[in-house]
């Protein structure tokens, strides 16, 4: 609410609003004098406070709410939005004065579907944050890359990176690979059809060994519930190397 930003990024006095601390507090724009702020999805600030805060990028000054003590800050603004400024601007929805005093040096960050080259990178480091959060040592498949580089990341970052922590908590062993991947990614890339019998026969043996594996912990479980035996079993996982490292008792 436009009335709580306020508060939070100019402070307000004892008594201001219903909830207010009794002592007042101070704001980020104090916290943050001589310093730089970051204000992210600039573009939702209401007109309201769009006025304040071009006072005080053009002033550098300003008061708290419930004050009429005029207080100077100096502070480095930098903001961010993914919406369209100079459209907002048009439709009256963004102050003209306020886009101009804010667009002196601007950089576009392109969506990363437009980004493919970074795509890898940042699947990497990711992954190795969240292996290292749950003390986990997943890897990706070749062939999972190549699918997650031709995604089209509506969400952008926060997405891939949803999207990792998901696989690496969510998997049971230790090679993700695109029959992990949630459906509605898979849904996208039909998986090519096997150019051999033999290939059709190891895809089908992995996805119903793995898909057993995941619902019964062992591989004795698993074993009675393919129709094999448990030696059967290992032999299968090693030639089509499914590991386990911690079989649940």
């Amino acid at each position: 609410p436009s009335h709580l930003v306020e508060a939070e990024l100019f402070g307000y006095e004892p008594g201001s609003f219903t909830g207010a601390l009794k002592q007042g507090k101070a704001g980020i724009l104090e916290a943050a004098g001589g310093g730089t702020l970051f204000l992210d999805e600039i573009g939702d600030l209401s007109l309201e406070l769009q006025v304040k805060l071009l006072k005080v990028l053009e002033e550098n000054q300003f008061m708290r709410v419930g004050s009429t003590e005029i207080r100077h800050v100096d502070v480095r603004i930098i903001s961010a939005t993914h919406r369209d400024l100079a459209t907002l601007v048009r439709e009256g929805r963004f102050r003209e004065d306020l886009y101009y005093r804010l667009n002196i040096v601007t950089f576009e960050v392109p969506p990363l579907r437009q980004r493919k080259e970074e795509i890898v990178p940042l699947l990497e480091m990711y992954l190795a944050k969240f292996n290292e959060k749950y003390q986990e040592k997943k890897s990706m498949t070749l062939e999972c890359y190549e699918w997650l580089t031709n995604y089209q990341w509506p969400g952008n970052i926060r997405e891939l990176a949803n999207l990792v922590e998901r696989l690496v908590v969510t998997t049971y062993h230790d090679t993700i690979d695109v029959g992990d991947l949630p459906a509605f990614i898979q849904q996208l890339f039909p998986e090519p059809e096997p150019s051999t019998l033999k290939e059709a026969v190891e895809k089908l043996e992995t996805r119903l060994i793995t898909h057993a594996m995941s619902v019964h912990g062992t591989t004795r479980a698993a074993a009675e519930a393919l129709g094999i035996s448990q030696s059967a079993l290992v032999q299968k996982m090693k030639k089509l190397q499914i590991r386990v490292e911690n079989e649940s008792k």
